[in-house]
């Protein structure tokens, strides 16, 4: 197979280039030669299908999110959006899991990244409904708030 064939193929990596090595071992034990071949291939990552398939779905999530913040904490849509945000993370972490190879005890950064991300919407979230939940915006609507954070917030 030729360099340039296996570039043809498309795909989200470009051959940059390529060297074989082919090498014959021989051993105490036989007469024949035990040949081994190793390829040595530089690659680059074709940025298009990385920026529509890693970079796009997490700046529209943190987008999400952020617009969020901008809203009355008041509304309940802002919940709805932070909500919309956490499952296309979520989402993102599933490709990631199924994608991204797995290197012994550390995930990948862009996997962390994503990760805090989903800590951070999760903690908005219920920020949002707690504060919609303990200053409704009508009289009726709200509950009063627990003794323990009172005590907490008043430290």
């Amino acid at each position: 197979m030729e360099l340039n064939e296996l570039d043809s193929r498309g795909g989200e990596w470009e051959v940059l280039s390529g060297i074989s090595k082919a090498e014959a071992t021989y051993y105490e034990c036989c007469d024949e030669p035990y040949p081994s071949v190793t390829f040595t291939l530089q690659l680059r990552r074709r940025s298009p299908f990385y920026k529509m398939t890693v970079l796009f779905p997490i700046l529209a999530s943190i987008a999400l999110i952020l617009t969020s913040l901008c809203i009355s904490p008041f509304s309940r849509h802002r919940i709805t959006l932070n909500v919309l945000g956490l499952i296309l993370l979520v989402l993102q972490l599933l490709h990631f899991e199924l994608k991204l190879p797995s290197v012994g005890g550390s995930p990948p950064i862009i996997a962390s990244f994503c990760g805090w991300l989903v800590i951070q919407g999760t903690l908005t979230t219920i920020l949002t409904v707690c504060v919609v939940s303990f200053l409704g915006v009508k009289k009726q609507d709200r509950n009063p708030v627990p003794s323990s954070i009172k005590t907490f917030v008043n430290l």
